[in-house]
């Protein structure tokens, strides 16, 4: 019996482990694959609008999902998500326009919202904080593999097979996921009868908070791109939600009795800190998934393919320092020094990137990713930890949702404002290039059309080749400049995390936990258990 348990949790890890990789994998893999995705389906919006539906409802739900595996459970809430996760993408990967596409990916940005929070919490069930860094860093290597591997596979597929294999892929991927842990996570019988578990969930805060990330994050990605800023559908779904969001702080304040977010988890220093540090290494590090490829293709004429192997060493070092900062924490207990010494290199490397261009060498430019990568990898998981230690064991899943919800939003964002960013610079220079290419020819590199058209840089004669080069890079390094001043407000706000050591004894064995209890809430009131 003691032999089964054993292989029973690394085989629910495992399956827990597989399913955060095909979440994280499709934050990744259609960055290369844009370009077909757009010639193919005739959208020069697609660049933004496929990662941002992703992102965007991945976002919005993160604090519902964490919830519902409090009221619910955590095996009914993760197999949930899993099933939706393959629902939507199967209308990816079937799709004949660009809103069915789109589509596709907002069921699966959902899904993939519970299974990144969900997998977090089920980990967090089982271990103590200091065991607990070791898991946590297996998941922040899955991150990191999924980070490299997903360009690449992106790449694969783009050139050698259809893009839409980037989606079709997840398909058996989920059934297996599904299987070994609906096999292996015991069910747990319901102590309260349903009607007491619906009265649980804070409906009007579920539908609020979706409301408000919906309502900014689409008042973001239209501004300046689809429409103007101070047009009447940016200005009402940015006034909307900010009305929206008003509403929402006071019903957590004042009106939900179970309130999605309790106010309490955000009353102190000790535990905003950890999650500003969570806002600005997310919002920085999404941007070398999105963008560095983008550059490799357009500035340095590499193939979607070569483009994943380009950013590799970002990924193996993010995946190695990692896991070598989950064995510092599980040996020496320390968090703080690793999330000052993560961010403060964070900075350092994204900083660095704001001097590659059009004649910098390839060494350079993996030298500077080494720098980042060491920074990203450090800092990934500890403010998490950090944060779960400074509040109880019976607000771990809603904390971790929280944790979860911030990071989601910050990438989220990142994408948009980045993009932002990049267009407006690119659109400053489309005088110079309708100088130099021809009105038409020019329009292929205007502000919403430049990130899709990266490729078609490589078919230019070489002196077109050279400006169009020096548009892309100059627009890239005033993106760089924002990324690495969003880095130097974490290194700020890592100043203040007061939780310095995780609690537990190093070389001790892990708490004596069955599988059984990867589904089972952590302990509050009668009837919010399950």
């Amino acid at each position: 019996m003691a032999t089964s348990s054993r292989l029973r949790r690394p085989a629910i890890l495992a399956g827990l482990l597989f399913s955060l990789f095909l979440a994280a994998l499709d934050f990744s893999i259609i960055t290369t694959a844009v370009p077909s995705i757009s010639y193919q389906l005739r959208s020069h919006t697609a660049y933004v609008w496929i990662g941002s539906a992703y992102l965007l409802t991945s976002a919005a739900v993160t604090p519902v999902w964490g919830k519902a595996a409090d009221v619910w459970g955590r095996k009914p809430a993760l197999l949930s998500s899993i099933a939706l996760f393959a629902v939507g993408s199967a209308i990816c990967g079937w799709s004949k326009n660009i809103a069915q596409l789109i589509s596709g990916r907002a069921v699966q940005g959902s899904a993939a919202g519970g299974i990144i929070v969900l997998v977090n919490i089920s980990i967090s069930d089982v271990w103590d904080a200091r065991h607990r860094s070791m898991f946590l860093a297996t998941t922040g290597l899955v991150w990191a593999i999924s980070a490299g591997v997903g360009p690449l596979l992106g790449g694969i597929f783009s050139e050698y097979l259809t893009w839409r294999w980037a989606f079709w892929v997840n398909l058996p991927c989920c059934f297996v996921a599904f299987v070994v842990l609906f096999l292996l996570m015991s069910p747990v019988q319901p102590q309260t009868v349903r009607a007491d578990r619906k009265r649980n969930m804070d409906w009007i805060g579920t539908v609020a908070i979706i409301g408000v990330t919906i309502m900014i994050l689409l008042s973001l990605d239209f501004g300046g791109v689809v429409s103007p800023w101070n047009s009447p559908k940016v200005l009402t779904l940015l006034i909307g939600g900010f009305v929206v969001l008003s509403f929402f702080v006071f019903w957590e304040a004042r009106g939900a009795s179970n309130p999605l977010i309790p106010s309490h988890l955000v009353d102190r220093t000790s535990k905003i800190s950890p999650l500003m540090v969570c806002f600005t290494h997310g919002f920085v590090n999404v941007s070398s998934w999105y963008f560095l490829p983008l550059y490799f293709q357009a500035v340095r004429g590499a193939s979607p393919t070569r483009s994943g192997v380009l950013i590799m060493p970002i990924v193996v070092v993010q995946a190695l320092i990692g896991l070598a900062a989950g064995a510092i924490t599980y040996r020496f207990g320390w968090i703080r020094p690793l999330i000052w010494a993560g961010m403060a290199l964070t900075t350092l490397g994204f900083g660095l990137f704001i001097g590659i261009g059009t004649s910098t060498s390839l060494v350079r430019t993996v030298t500077i990713e080494i720098v980042a990568a060491l920074g990203v990898g450090a800092a990934f998981q500890a403010p998490l930890i950090a944060y779960q230690s400074v509040v109880g064991p019976a607000d771990m899943a809603v904390a971790t949702a929280l944790f979860g919800f911030v990071r989601s939003l910050s990438t989220s964002i990142s994408v948009v404002v980045g993009g932002i960013v990049f267009q407006n610079t690119m659109s400053t220079q489309t005088k110079r290039l309708s100088s130099v290419l021809g009105g038409p020819l020019a329009r292929n590199f205007s502000a919403s059309t430049a990130a899709t058209n990266a490729l078609l840089v490589r078919t230019l004669p070489f002196h077109q080749q050279v400006e169009v080069k020096k548009a892309y890079a100059s627009s890239l390094k005033h993106m760089w400049i924002m990324y690495a001043s969003v880095g130097g407000v974490g290194l700020v706000a890592a100043l203040f995390v007061k939780k310095q050591k995780a609690v537990g004894e190093a070389g001790s064995d892990p708490p004596d936990r069955d599988g059984v209890e990867l589904e089972q809430p952590p302990a509050r009131s009668p009837s919010q258990v399950q």
